[in-house]
């Protein structure tokens, strides 16, 4: 689980950061992003859950389309 990991990173730095969580979820673990960088989640999504004060509003493999923050 990881909150905000990005946030306080420069562009770089940012990259490599997600690039390693890429590499650990190909081994097949499963990785929790909290974030509200919607550029972020356009790079590297693979399922996003939106929630809103605490209820599901979206959820992108139940959909079965990617989610467009």
């Amino acid at each position: 689980l990881a909150d905000e990991p990005t946030g306080n990173l420069d562009a770089e730095m940012a990259e490599e950061t997600m690039r390693l969580f890429l590499k650990i979820h190909e081994k097949g673990t499963t990785i929790i992003i909290a974030t509200h960088d919607s550029g972020l989640l356009r790079r590297f999504q693979h399922r996003v859950v939106l929630l809103q004060r605490g209820r599901l509003m979206a959820d992108s493999k139940t959909a079965g389309e990617r989610i467009a923050p």
